[in-house]
């Protein structure tokens, strides 16, 4: 089965229905599939949710976590194994903390890292890596995740956008993993 790491910008590209956001739905549905299967650090949700909090309040930031355990994703504590593979990014790398525990959860499940995150391009040749489209920061766009976009959510596809919104998306999901 392929896998797939969602670092924290591939999780806020998505909740806040930013460029890219997409492709991450597009993984979202196949992981309802059971067709991948999609691994997030839990260092990616203390980072939304501290992130969240400080530009829209701790009521949203609730919200979005909220929202995360209802995705079809597997969160990854730190264990053994993974502790040496990001200290050793962290020793060698010019990355930060968050980013060294979202790469060595990549690294160890042998998945590609789904971002929007120039940082990573020092690691290009250790994982593989899905590029999302980057034009600033993931956590500016100051939506309301629970009426803004559709959420793909454990065997449920609860549907905000509106049907016609929902069909081009399905569309458009089908035209980027055919290729």
């Amino acid at each position: 089965m392929t896998q797939y790491v969602f670092d924290t910008s591939a999780l806020l590209t998505y909740i806040e229905n930013e460029e890219g956001a997409i492709e991450v739905e597009a993984l979202l549905q196949k992981a309802l599939g059971d067709e991948v299967a999609i691994y997030i650090s839990i260092v990616s949700c203390i980072e939304v949710f501290y992130i969240t909090w400080q530009e829209q309040g701790k009521e949203v930031a609730t919200e979005r976590l909220k929202l995360i355990d209802d995705l079809m994703v597997i969160k990854e504590p730190m264990d053994g194994q993974l502790t040496e593979i990001v200290g050793e990014f962290k020793a060698t790398k010019a990355m930060s903390f968050a980013d060294c525990c979202i790469a060595g959860l990549a690294k160890l499940k042998k998945a590609t890292l789904v971002h929007k995150d120039p940082e990573y391009e020092q690691i290009e040749n250790e994982i593989q890596q899905l590029k999302l489209p980057y034009s600033g920061s993931s956590a500016s766009a100051g939506c309301d995740c629970s009426a803004e976009f559709s959420v793909v959510m454990s065997k449920d596809y609860v549907d905000f956008r509106g049907e016609e919104e929902m069909r081009r998306l399905e569309r458009t999901s089908d035209q980027v993993f055919q290729a």
